[in-house]
């Protein structure tokens, strides 16, 4: 993906004791050796960048132990990079994408993750379930939570994109760098119980929103299956590319759900391995990103030393991919009369289960020397469509920051830059009025392919359909 993660890194154990920390940033190319703005933790957009570089970087140097995104737009949105340097320093020239292009810069502190991570479903509680798994980090399907000085809370935006997980979000401050996209979007009982949020399309709008809090950014987590088929992720990331809008990694839900689990209850723990290998390599072949498998069990039906054989080829495999940065075992809810069969924890013990998962060593999410370079989507309409996707509406000699995207436009045109409000009409180019609407989205499915002009305000332009 054109704006998916850039990462640098120069070792396996973060620092956090620097002579110097942040970002510096330049306005000539390859000025690494020289002393400049120093841009600590923090948020800097437009006017508020020092030494007078909004729109003027051109090249930075990153300190050990920080992430740091760069964007095309104050608010975070359009073309975005994540650098991250652990120990060392990075010092890197900006793409063309954002050479004296940036207006917005998030600083954090990171600490160095290891992959193994687990799933609270309560609010609190969370450090010290990590702490029982020997895990490094957790989530717990909300946006509240704590972390601890060795364990990180990632947040999620489940559903909503209101104000009120933003200032839940705002509230952790500085002590989170990434956050997970939404919670099956594809499904009823989920994320889907959203309209807006079950189609791919208008999804990515709403995904959009996250771009501002500068983190580093998790796809949404579909059903299994759904993130192989054209049915919702392939479409969700093929719009996010044509809006500029970044995604990081991709996160992964795997049950098995197509072996037919409720019959097969004592499967065969290799045969389960392979499957779920060979979908998690189909994943990363198709999108090129790196994965986080933030569910994942031998399926709730299937027995107890099933999930044992199934969890002692996983585990070990996981670890040995650089492309899985994290996964977190996900405990069965209960099918039937029998007691959920996957469970790490009972009656405030550790089961069988959870004693391995617990013994499991795990290694760093990010590893050593790793350089990830941006990819595009392979295997998708990305492919056949990856020239200008975008117009941008000139006044003169001088950019309007007004964009129509896509264009070519397949089912909805997207005017970014006007208010949520503003008038649409669209015309054929004999004049006659076919469309009108109000806001930055118009559904353009019902027009047959050709040229239309569209009007907003008293501006008018041309798209392809």
């Amino acid at each position: 993906m054109k704006n998916a993660l850039l990462l640098l890194v120069l070792s396996l154990v973060a620092a956090h004791s620097h002579a110097q920390s942040g970002v510096r940033v330049y306005d000539y190319k390859n000025q690494w050796n020289s002393d400049n703005a120093l841009l600590d933790v923090g948020t800097y957009t437009g006017s508020a960048i020092p030494n007078n570089l909004n729109n003027r970087i051109s090249s930075i140097k990153i300190f050990s132990g920080y992430q740091v995104v760069f964007s095309e737009n104050e608010d975070g949105t359009g073309y975005s990079k994540t650098y991250i340097s652990q120990v060392g320093h990075v010092n890197e020239n900006l793409p063309d994408e954002l050479h004296n292009k940036a207006s917005f810069i998030r600083v954090l502190p990171i600490s160095t993750s290891q992959k193994k991570g687990v799933g609270k479903t309560e609010t609190s509680g969370g450090v010290s379930y990590a702490q029982d798994m020997n895990a490094s980090w957790y989530y717990n399907w909300t946006a509240t939570g704590d972390t601890s000085t060795t364990i990180e809370f990632v947040p999620m935006v489940h559903t909503w994109t209101g104000s009120g997980v933003f200032s839940k979000i705002d509230n952790l401050k500085n002590k989170v760098s990434h956050l997970l996209g939404f919670n099956e979007p594809d499904n009823d009982h989920e994320a889907g119980s959203r309209g807006i949020l079950k189609n791919p399309v208008t999804a990515a709008d709403e995904y959009e929103k996250l771009l501002p809090t500068g983190l580093r950014l998790g796809s949404p987590v579909t059903t299994q299956n759904n993130d192989l088929n054209s049915v919702w992720l392939e479409p969700f990331l093929s719009e996010a590319y044509h809006l500029d809008v970044k995604v990081d990694y991709i996160a992964v839900h795997w049950y098995d759900w197509d072996s037919n689990p409720k019959n097969t209850r004592g499967a065969d723990p290799d045969h389960i391995f392979n499957r779920f290998k060979n979908d998690l390599l189909a994943i990363h072949a198709k999108y090129g990103l790196p994965i986080w498998v933030t569910e994942f069990n031998a399926n709730p039906w299937r027995w107890t030393y099933v999930q044992k054989g199934f969890m002692e080829k996983a585990l070990p495999w996981l670890e040995s991919q650089n492309f899985i940065e994290r996964y977190a075992w996900f405990e069965c809810f209960q099918v039937d009369s029998v007691k959920a069969r996957c469970n790490l924890k009972e009656n405030g013990s550790l089961t069988d289960l959870g004693s391995y998962y617990s013994a499991h060593s795990s290694t760093d999410a990010i590893p050593e020397n790793k350089w990830i370079d941006p990819v595009l989507l392979s295997g998708s309409e990305l492919d056949n469509n990856s020239s200008s996707r975008k117009t941008t509406i000139r006044n003169g000699t001088n950019d309007v920051s007004i964009q129509i995207v896509p264009n070519p436009v397949n089912n909805y045109l997207r005017i970014k830059g006007i208010d949520d409000d503003t008038s649409i009409q669209i015309f054929d180019m004999q004049g006659k009025l076919l469309l009108k609407n109000s806001g930055r989205m118009t559904d353009v499915s019902s027009l047959a392919p050709g040229i239309y002009l569209v009007q907003f305000g008293d501006t008018v332009s041309r798209f392809v359909k």
